[in-house]
């Protein structure tokens, strides 16, 4: 028997979480102004644009009780951002 705390003679990776499904996305379209120098760009910015739960690799700590192996934490959810850029 191990000792407490310890998994015995197994590998150091023999705990497995959950994968990653996450897709980051970007739109970008650029509008010529009246001039011929200058134009409008507009950008759009999408991470984690299914909005999946991604979460995080469970508690690994053997010492931790009840939390062994829990998942208590998730990566952000979706995140939108938008720009405008008026280039001379």
């Amino acid at each position: 028997m191990p000792p407490v705390g310890y998994f015995g003679n197994s590998g150091a990776t023999v705990l497995n979480g959950p994968g990653l499904d996450n897709w980051d996305l970007g739109l970008q379209k650029t509008l010529r102004t009246a001039g011929d120098t200058t134009n409008l760009q507009l950008r759009t910015e999408m991470f984690n644009a299914w909005n999946h739960a991604q979460f995080l690799q469970p508690n690994g700590n053997a010492g931790a009780g009840v939390n062994f192996g829990r998942i208590s934490a998730t990566l952000p959810p979706r995140l939108i951002q938008v720009a405008l850029k008026l280039r001379w």
